[in-house]
């Protein structure tokens, strides 16, 4: 498995282990005995695929203990000066961090974030930032807690008109985390066993607008 530090050098920024194995541990337990509704479904519709039939959605949870919730967003805010200075952008915030849960036969085709959220008339939040965090390993063979499949790919981070079509294979471990640009389009690959868990979020700023 290729070494994170190769994701800094491609302009990403990836951290090994952010989180500990204990506490992932934890995390999933909490995903366990919470509910899980299906991705909405606007964030789908791409390639003519009919999620909704064809059941291919993974699941969000964006409602677990408080406690958690704030011991996740104060975690993440700690991060925002090492990204403002890392990708030399703006951000004063992040979306509420949710998890995401990928199943056999699951995907997330090509796509990139940057959603808005109006707060008033004259302030909208802009994402700038995507962040990952693996719950589990991805493994080659199935094994106890691991995934099959579900390989993040990322394109544009090679700058050749060569690799245009590419995306960059990242297959992380437990606790690590990977922050990308919202503009980049991305992709998970199916799930081909086993079940893929993550911790979500976005960094945003505040924008105002007349």
């Amino acid at each position: 498995m290729k070494k994170l530090s190769v994701l800094n050098d491609l302009g990403l920024f990836a951290v090994e282990n952010f989180f500990d194995r204990n506490f992932c541990v934890e995390l999933l337990e909490v995903i366990k005995n919470s509910t899980s509704l299906p991705t909405p479904l606007p964030e789908y519709i791409v390639e003519g695929i009919d999620y909704e039939t064809d059941n291919k959605r993974p699941r969000v949870i964006n409602d677990y203990p408080e406690k958690i919730s704030n011991l996740l967003t104060g975690r993440f805010n700690e991060l925002i000066p090492r990204l403002k200075d890392h990708f030399q952008i703006e951000i004063d915030s992040i979306f509420p961090p949710y998890f995401s849960i990928y199943q056999k036969g699951n995907f997330l085709g090509k796509h990139a974030d940057g959603a808005e959220t109006f707060r008033g008339k004259k302030t909208k939040i802009v994402s700038k930032l995507q962040s990952i965090v693996f719950l589990n390993d991805y493994s080659e063979e199935v094994k106890t807690d691991t995934f099959q499949g579900g390989i993040l790919n990322i394109y544009g981070l090679i700058k050749n008109d060569n690799f245009k079509k590419f995306g960059y294979p990242i297959k992380a471990k437990t606790g690590d985390l990977i922050v990308f640009p919202s503009r980049l389009v991305h992709e998970v690959t199916t799930i081909e066993g086993g079940t893929r868990f993550t911790l979500n979020t976005s960094f945003c700023k505040e924008v105002l607008f007349s």
